[in-house]
């Protein structure tokens, strides 16, 4: 079982090098992790008890993303339908 952990730990290493040495692949991974947060504190009511986004670790999520950031220093950009009506509301 040990060799299974190192292995999936050396991987997670490498995965996160590559994000954090290309923004090219960090801003997408950025907007993706942004998108799975939102969507998973807006599910049904139904489902609230099974995900409750309170008992959701952000960091272990970012790094599922391969994200080294606090979850509070990540800037996501926020939705393309969000700029635009912010947009609107500015000119």
């Amino acid at each position: 079982m040990r060799e299974w952990e190192d292995k999936a730990k050396e991987w997670q290493s490498e995965v996160e090098k590559w994000v954090w040495a290309d923004k090219a692949v960090m801003d997408p991974a950025k907007k993706a992790w942004g998108s799975h947060i939102r969507a998973y504190t807006t599910h049904v009511v139904a489902g609230k008890g099974m995900l409750n986004h309170n008992a959701l670790y952000y960091g272990h999520l970012a790094k599922s993303f391969g994200i080294m950031d606090a979850p509070g220093d990540i800037r996501a950009p926020p939705p393309r339908r969000w700029r635009n009506s912010w947009r609107e509301m500015e000119g």
